[in-house]
């Protein structure tokens, strides 16, 4: 058995730790359960014959459990036996000195196992750790290669370990392997429970590879403790490298951990042959389908807000249950943006355009490139200041905007019914068509592509004539819908006001026509102080310039402006935006005369064209 306290292994039917002084457990149930480490980790509300047909059918996932539940007790324990080298202080300045470089890390020491093909490099401050310390926690099944603990007091860093070892598999547990993500990632959180009862949130999880040979990539978090994991196969065995650590972040040694991988070898010569199979199948689930960071998009577009987050990280501060904006670790870069619809799902779905990938192409190329990947034309594209070109499939869109260098600056997802869809003419009266004058004079010409030439005033807001008008008109209804395109350069500075009596620091938008404007701590508007530059929010309107409403800018570029809706887009110094007023009127036609109603009284037109 062994200490609770200091971990040290104590002689059998001792009152207290012979290194620390603890006074040992006696009691039975505690002492079984040490000897059966097995039994601490069986998950969470299943029954004990539940566990039993769970550890037949899906030993990855229990084994993992196991492994995992061992490393949580290497963080908590003191290595106090830890194997001591003469040469460690010198070792230790070394590393020391590593670290000052991010981009030096020095891989001095190599482990080397030819009878189970593997080799790495490993920095010289992470030691070995004295197999007696994990002797009892594994039976002949699932047998710990090597454990590396990086312990150096002299280092300000939380406690992480590499662990590389193998258990024996079944062709049950290499299909689970490699089959289907999200279906790996559902089986791996239901089965792999822990000590601790902490549920595990899975970031990340991928077929790869390792030294070319497929793997499992598993990256995940349970309690105050987080891992990845890389899973292969080879000589009816699966292998599992796996970097733990003690904290939120893997901090700094994450790189360390990236060197160790990148330097990993597998010599097994069957090891290609035996998974080339599962290769296959993992890359046949995802063949021709758009992913991103490795999850099918229209997975993604069937996600609510926590599933979002469960799968590519915490959110910022900014974001709310309709607007979920989750930035990189070091806040330079945008990971995810999504916002939903009135059901909770994704309707939108924004994020750097070489995290897409079709077939193992990225998304990052130019125009020529991408017909290539896609293996067509644009369905769809417009061109602005730059092209857009749009891509549909079932269900939703991809959009990509080519910057000025002829890349991809931005790759947004749209929930789209269909092409067929997007491109559905409005329903038009045939009986409407034509050019119609009243008996005061006023025109209306109605176009058989839905569009209107002239039009009496029906819009009431934004104090300017629209820039388009089309309409529809089935049933006795006719709708019209005007059109106005706005483009202003805008700086945001920032200031402070006084809401609800209070002194609040804010963010001030200014707005210009041409140039743009000067970073105002007075703008035309204005919103409560963040750090973000992103115009996506709620702006109130100053009320001391000529413009009308204040602006709702949604992540899914719509929004409003007053009553009015609106769509948007904006670079770092451009706002484009397009906004639509609609109005509905019951009509008549008989013959050449047509009646339109308003709310006090109506007009009669007579058909004067085609």
């Amino acid at each position: 058995m062994f200490c609770p306290k200091c971990g040290e292994k104590v002689l059998d039917g001792a009152e207290f730790c012979q290194k620390c002084g603890a006074k040992l457990i006696k009691d039975a149930s505690v002492q079984s359960a040490t000897s059966n480490p097995a039994s601490l980790v069986q998950p969470i509300g299943k029954t004990p014959a539940a566990v039993q047909k769970k550890k037949k059918s899906k030993k990855v996932f229990i084994i993992l459990a196991i492994v995992f539940a061992f490393i949580v007790i290497l963080i908590a324990a003191n290595f106090g036996d830890i194997e001591e080298r003469g040469e460690q202080a010198e070792r230790d300045k070394e590393y020391i000195n590593s670290r000052q470089d991010s981009t030096n890390v020095k891989l001095s020491e190599t482990y080397t196992n030819e009878e189970e093909g593997i080799s790495f490099h490993y920095p010289s401050a992470w030691v070995p750790v004295n197999a007696d310390r994990y002797g009892e926690w594994f039976n002949d099944s699932q047998i710990p290669l090597v454990v590396l603990a990086n312990e150096n007091e002299d280092i300000p860093e939380n406690n992480t370990y590499v662990l590389v070892s193998k258990f024996e598999a079944s062709q049950e547990d290499v299909e689970y392997l490699f089959g289907d993500d999200e279906e790996f990632a559902e089986s791996f959180k239901n089965d792999a429970g822990t000590t601790s009862g902490d549920d595990i949130e899975i970031s990340e999880t991928s077929v790869v590879e390792l030294d070319k040979v497929p793997a499992r990539m598993l990256m995940a978090a349970s309690g105050d403790t987080g891992f990845q994991v890389y899973f292969y196969s080879a000589n009816s065995n699966i292998y599992r490298v796996e970097f733990c650590w003690a904290g939120e972040t893997s901090g700094n040694n994450q790189r360390f951990f990236d060197a160790i991988i990148d330097s990993y070898k597998i010599t097994t010569s069957d090891a290609s042959e035996i998974d080339s199979s599962n290769a296959k199948q993992a890359a046949d689930n995802t063949a021709d389908k758009l992913l991103y960071k490795g999850i099918p998009v229209d997975t993604i577009m069937e996600m609510k807000a926590e599933d979002v987050i469960a799968a590519f990280g915490e959110p910022d501060e900014y974001s709310t249950e309709y607007f979920v904006q989750i930035p990189s670790k070091d806040g330079e870069s945008l990971v995810a943006m999504a916002s939903f619809d009135d059901a909770g799902y994704v309707s939108y779905f924004a994020g750097g355009p070489e995290n897409y990938e079709i077939n193992g192409q990225n998304l990052n190329h130019d125009y020529d490139k991408l017909v290539e990947i896609f293996g067509r034309e644009p369905d769809s594209q417009e061109t602005y200041d730059l092209l857009e070109a749009r891509w549909f499939y079932d269900g939703y869109s991809i959009l990509l905007g080519l910057d000025s260098d002829g890349l991809p600056g931005k790759a947004e997802i749209w929930k789209e019914n269909s092409l067929d869809d997007e491109y559905n003419q409005p329903e038009l009266d045939s009986a409407l068509i034509g050019r119609w004058r009243s008996y005061d004079g006023k025109a209306l010409t109605l176009g058989d592509d839905g569009t209107v030439s002239e039009v009496f005033s029906f819009w009431n807001s934004l104090n300017r004539k629209p820039d388009s008008v089309t309409w529809e008109a089935s049933n006795g209804r006719l709708i019209l819908t005007a059109r106005r395109n706005s483009e202003y350069t805008y700086a945001i500075g920032e200031g402070k006001r006084y809401i609800n009596h209070e002194e609040v620091e804010t963010d001030e938008l200014s707005l210009g026509r041409s140039s743009v404007p000067e970073a105002s701590a007075y703008g035309d508007y204005y919103r409560e102080k963040t750090s973000s530059t992103d115009l996506s929010g709620i702006w109130i309107h100053d009320g001391s310039t000529g413009l009308s409403g204040d602006f709702e800018f949604y992540a899914d570029g719509t929004g409003m402006i007053g009553s009015n809706a609106l769509t948007w887009y904006a670079d770092e110094t451009t706002l484009n935006y397009t906004t639509n007023e609609k109005a509905a009127f019951d009509y008549t036609v008989t013959g050449d005369v047509l009646t339109i109603f308003f709310s006090d009284g109506s007009e009669v037109y007579t058909r004067v064209g085609n």
